[in-house]
């Protein structure tokens, strides 16, 4: 009787505990919105870095990988200006990236609007509205420490905004401002048929293109309002994540 006990006792024992099926969670497609916002902030981190190269010394605003190159190249002309200028963007960079996962850390990053993104866009654009209308009045009068306040102020909007697409659609190994790891992952895709996200993604790295040779154009046309379509790219996309965020808290709208 003990024997059998024993032998029944390590049965059970042995028995692989039964697991309950996984929950499926229902995750909503994002909406298109959404998806529009984020491609009009790779067009407008485009627009941001080609006014920062051509009008504010040859400093990048969104893409930190140059600037750190840049602040290597010790023999290019009036290097220390290089150094300061590059350094400023680097450091306010990674001070606007702090204060954005701050603030949406209570995000999580899946497609969806919450009121923390709505106020990271808000202040991407504010600042862009402060860059534009420090370097119009200031056209042609713009001293080395205005430069410098310019360039910081307009790093931070494309941290802010980085933090955004990252909060966004960061699953999909895409970003707004650099896109090394983008055309990474569009790459990695098509040698493993995977479709989910490419065509985002290549749409992301084609309108950042296209934002720097857009306000290029502009720069060489009318170099006062080169700060002015990062400004008009940056308030359309905050103009759709406000529609989009209305709708997700509109009675028998889904719920974030």
């Amino acid at each position: 009787m003990t024997d059998s006990l024993r032998r029944n006792h390590a049965l059970e024992a042995a028995r692989p505990l039964a697991v309950p099926p996984a929950q499926v969670v229902a995750v909503a497609a994002p909406d298109r919105k959404m998806v529009g916002a984020v491609l009009l902030l790779s067009l407008s981190a485009g627009a941001t870095d080609a006014f920062a190269f051509l009008s504010l010394g040859g400093i990048f605003t969104a893409n930190m990988t140059g600037n750190l190159i840049l602040i290597g190249l010790v023999q290019r002309p009036m290097f220390m200006h290089t150094l300061v200028s590059a350094g400023v963007s680097v450091l306010l960079f990674v001070a606007g990236l702090f204060a954005a996962f701050w603030k949406t850390s209570a995000a999580r990053s899946k497609p969806r609007i919450t009121s923390h993104l709505v106020h990271v866009l808000a202040g991407t654009t504010l600042l862009q509205l402060t860059v534009f209308l420090g370097w119009v009045t200031e056209h042609g009068r713009t001293g080395f420490g205005l430069e410098c306040v310019l360039i910081g102020l307009s790093a931070v909007a494309m941290a802010f905004q980085t933090v955004l697409g990252k909060k966004l659609f960061g699953s999909l190994g895409m970003s707004t401002t650099f896109v090394t790891g983008t055309i990474t992952a569009v790459v990695e895709d098509v040698i493993d048929h995977h479709r989910g996200g490419r065509v985002l993604r290549t749409f992301s790295v084609v309108l950042l293109c296209a934002g720097a040779f857009a306000n290029a154009l502009v720069i060489e046309l009318a170099p006062a309002l080169g700060g002015l379509l990062p400004l008009l790219i940056v308030t359309t996309a905050l103009g759709l994540v406000l529609r989009a965020e209305a709708k997700t808290t509109a009675p028998g709208g889904s719920q974030p």
